[in-house]
């Protein structure tokens, strides 16, 4: 075995060697840093001596690779123990090693292409195209990165308990400052789900947490999504003034990114605290100005649910027209949207409700 080691320390000499010299070959410098490093003249008409270095230093270096192969193919094999007559030879340590290594980056090179295939689907809001290639990726070499997308797959069709799975899965696997907004991002997909099914109590404890790794790592579109979610789950609280804080400070790390959207998700989200708290007029303004700012930034979804809550607003004042109007410009804009069924069949009911009063 230190036949091995010494074969590949050789092959990383080599290629150091060749690396420099082929950098000195090329390199071009200064007077100035000619003259505060002295030895740089030695370099100056030595181009041949230079190459010379670098070839027999490459050549070297890619011969001790192949004898390293050779080597690493002998020892792949060993004597048995002798039980009888014959001593057969067995597999070797190494050899599971090399055969590990090669299996492995075979799955992981396809679970990384069923990953794109994923991420491709989530774009055209195919949930359910996206859904199967990351289980497929997943199938082939478990991820944080798949859990986490099929988690956020999983939630646009209102499989909350697959995207719960999905989540948690993810953050069961270890955890490293390399995959720490990875993990901050599944908390946030924990405690969107938690919201959603208004276990209000574990969606601010996951969001909280979630909120404090992305400020860790100096994420503030993450940290701004995260208060501006505790201001939804402090709302279905009744705790009206703690939600407009939040939103605030939501409000505050969306400008620092200019982030548009996120600036229009708050004016969104304002206008239902508003509403919520009875404050129909001024929650009718705030969603007419996120309608305006959702299309400024080419937003159709958060236009269509602007327009779905006008409506509602209208219909529910008697305001017939206006509600018809806001209602057919959100359901003609539910394709782009991305919409599901379930939500464009909503607002046809209230248009068919419309229809007969």
């Amino acid at each position: 075995m230190w036949k091995l080691y010494l074969v590949i320390s050789a092959t990383y000499c080599a290629l150091c060697v060749a690396t420099v010299s082929a950098a000195a070959l090329t390199a071009s410098f200064t007077r100035y840093q000619r003259k505060r490093y002295p030895w740089l003249c030695w370099l100056d008409g030595r181009q041949v001596e230079l190459a010379s270095v670098t070839a027999v230093a490459l050549i070297i270096g890619y011969s001790c690779y192949a004898i390293k192969d050779i080597l690493t193919l002998r020892l792949s094999v060993e004597l048995a123990p002798v039980s009888g007559t014959t001593q057969p030879e067995k597999a070797s340590a190494l050899a599971i090693q090399a055969e590990m290594r090669k299996m492995f980056h075979e799955r992981a090179g396809a679970a990384v292409d069923a990953f794109a295939d994923g991420d491709r689907a989530l774009r055209a809001f195919d949930w359910g195209q996206a859904i199967t290639a990351y289980r497929r990726s997943i199938a082939l070499a478990p991820s944080k990165s798949a859990y986490l997308n099929l988690a956020i797959a999983s939630s646009n069709v209102a499989n909350f308990t697959a995207a719960a799975d999905a989540a948690k899965h993810a953050l069961a696997l270890p955890r490293s400052p390399a995959t720490a907004l990875v993990d901050a991002n599944c908390l946030l997909q924990l405690g969107l789900i938690e919201l959603e099914i208004k276990n209000l109590d574990a969606a601010r404890t996951d969001l909280t947490e979630a909120v404090m790794l992305f400020r860790k790592w100096g994420d503030r579109d993450g940290e701004a999504v995260g208060f501006e979610n505790l201001g939804l789950v402090a709302n279905f609280m009744g705790l009206r003034a703690e939600a407009i804080d939040r939103l605030e400070q939501a409000e505050e790390l969306y400008a620092l990114e200019d982030n548009r959207l996120g600036r229009a998700s708050i004016v969104y989200d304002r206008a239902v605290v508003m509403r919520d708290a009875g404050q129909r007029d001024f929650a009718n303004a705030a969603f007419r100005q996120a309608l305006k700012l959702y299309l400024t930034v080419d937003n159709a979804f958060g236009a269509a649910e602007a327009l779905y809550q006008m409506g509602t607003l209208a219909f529910e004042d008697g305001r017939r027209e206006d509600a018809r109007k806001f209602l057919n410009e959100a359901l003609t804009l539910a394709p782009r949207a991305g919409l599901d069924s379930e939500q464009s069949a909503m607002i046809r009911r209230k248009l068919t409700a419309l229809g007969k009063d």
